[in-house]
């Protein structure tokens, strides 16, 4: 492959490091915890419905372990903060963009769901891969920074997955 315009790709790589680099140093432990709570929740909720509205047997599959992955995760994250005694507490509620996933979600056809689920889980896992990623390598905090390194292999699996679904007419 000949890249046409190699001082452009350099340009849009830069860019992208850059980007991350500045998500890395804005990543404070409270926002992790936040943004780790808050899609976790997102995961079990959306799953649940999942079990209940999706068509394929696959996606309900998936769905299931979803459901038991992420509380399995989201009880490893509540027994790090009531021991580390620094005061962090998950969040307790979705913000208003995971809300609104949800919302579309449940106003999602019957013949929609799957595929709009597939695709929402698929988003969601790349965010909390990146998410995981960047806290296990730049966190200062030590034991969540091996929390988010020892669940990044299970997002990880969780991101294949998904994208493997297949749920074509």
């Amino acid at each position: 492959m000949h890249i046409r315009y190699p001082m452009m790709a350099l340009g849009i790589i830069g860019a992208s490091l850059a980007a991350n680099f500045a998500f890395a140093d804005n990543l404070t432990r409270e926002r992790f915890v936040t943004k780790a709570s808050i899609a976790n929740q997102f995961e079990i909720q959306s799953s649940r419905l999942a079990l209940d509205k999706a068509q394929n047997q696959e996606v309900k599959s998936f769905a299931q372990q979803m459901v038991d992955d992420h509380t399995k995760t989201g009880e490893k994250l509540n027994e790090i903060l009531s021991s580390s005694g620094a005061g962090l507490k998950p969040a307790e509620e979705l913000d208003s963009k995971h809300q609104k996933l949800m919302d579309k979600l449940e106003t999602a056809s019957d013949k929609d769901f799957d595929r709009e689920y597939i695709r929402i889980q698929t988003d969601a896992h790349k965010e909390a891969v990146n998410l995981f990623s960047t806290y296990s390598i730049s966190g200062k905090d030590s034991v969540l920074k091996s929390f988010a390194a020892n669940t990044l292999p299970t997002l990880e699996q969780h991101l294949e997955r998904v994208q493997s679904l297949n749920v074509d007419d």
